[in-house]
């Protein structure tokens, strides 16, 4: 190699512009692409919310009708968590994701108490004015690497006032 080649090479290199557009994709590409997958995510996870009030709302009135008739099964947990289902929607099909509960808001003594599936108390049969709460929770699954699952909830309250 000559004297004087080697740095005659560098300023070659580093004034070339061939192909640089392609390198500043690459650089570019994968953080945005994580920025539109995040974006995406977020969007599964307040399009649920929506859903799950939604199907814990339609539920909450199936429930006020069916306690205005004369006769009225209730329903086990089983049906209230299709109840829900069957109103929110495609993102909330999958019942193991889902935990549904009622009872009464007396026995609730804090809101931050954490949805148990199957729980089915309607209260008293002799205290036809117990209002209760009807609450659900909705694992959201997330496909972002590293990033967990995600949990949303919704409740609605439901006065049982049966016919006297």
């Amino acid at each position: 190699m000559r004297k004087g080649q080697g740095t005659s090479l560098l300023k070659r290199f580093y004034r070339a512009t061939d192909g640089s557009n392609a390198i500043e994709f690459a650089i570019l590409a994968l953080p945005f692409i994580l920025l539109l997958v995040f974006i995406v995510q977020i969007g599964i996870f307040f399009v649920s919310q929506a859903a799950l009030d939604i199907g814990v709302a339609k539920a909450a009135e199936q429930l006020r009708a069916g306690f205005a008739k004369v006769t009225y099964t209730k329903p086990n947990a089983a049906a209230l968590k299709s109840a829900v289902v069957a109103s929110a929607g495609a993102l909330i099909s999958n019942t193991s994701a889902l935990a549904v509960e009622i009872q009464p808001v007396s026995n609730l003594t804090s809101a931050g108490l954490a949805v148990v599936d199957g729980t089915n108390n309607y209260g008293t049969a002799t205290d036809k004015r117990d209002i209760l709460a009807l609450r659900a929770k909705f694992t959201v699954p997330s496909f972002l690497p590293g990033v967990p699952n995600w949990i949303v909830s919704s409740s609605a309250l439901v006065r049982r006032q049966g016919r006297s």
